[in-house]
């Protein structure tokens, strides 16, 4: 079994799907490797990833966790970590002198790693503030330090990176964020019946 942190795999999964088409995003894809876990959730609007350091003690293995599972992982104050392992489509966590137990979601997760800006225009976009809301929800949850709300690094009208804060001890995140298209900008609002 392999460490990771509850409190950023459940900050993670805040960006999970909800559709029912698109079952495969309903949950935070875990890869387990040699260089410790990459933690990984989106809804096709908005992705969290988070790469945590961990000593890894089983072969390398990667599975979509579904999001109502960690859903009724409840974080405990005492301590941050719990015990993973991916078997198959089996999915066992110990956590807090509980066990839980699931299947992994039978599906393709899409290649996150190609959406993932290197580089920003600075050219502004709108986003959806429900969105960013929910990038500060994460972070509080995650107990970053040193910032609380979601920093976005503009790309206009291509996904934008936006800089999560630091979560510490060799662990490593970011979201991506995909801006509204709609026409936003209509010029400014009659502010004649100010004077």
């Amino acid at each position: 079994m392999t460490q990771v942190n509850i409190k950023i795999l459940k900050s993670v999964a805040i960006a999970a799907g909800k559709e029912i088409t698109r079952y495969y995003l309903n949950g935070v894809q875990i890869e387990i490797g040699s260089a410790g876990i990459v933690l990984v959730a989106t809804d096709g609007h908005r992705l969290i990833a988070a790469h945590c350091d961990a000593e890894v003690t089983q072969p390398p293995c990667t599975g979509i966790v579904p999001l109502d599972f960690i859903n009724k992982i409840k974080i405990d104050k005492s301590t941050d970590f719990g015990a993973i392992s991916i078997n198959g489509d089996d999915v066992r966590i110990e956590y807090a002198n509980s066990v839980y137990m699931t299947k992994t979601i039978d599906g393709t997760y899409p290649d996150w790693r190609r959406i993932v800006p290197r580089e920003a225009s600075n050219e502004p976009a709108q986003f959806n503030p429900a969105y960013l809301a929910d990038f500060a929800k994460a972070m509080k949850q995650a107990d970053t330090t040193g910032r609380s709300l979601p920093v976005i690094n503009y790309n206009g009208e291509n996904p934008a990176l936006v800089d999560l804060g630091d979560i510490g001890a060799g662990n490593k995140w970011l979201g991506v964020i995909v801006p509204m298209r709609e026409k936003m900008h209509r010029g400014l609002p009659d502010t004649a019946w100010v004077a």
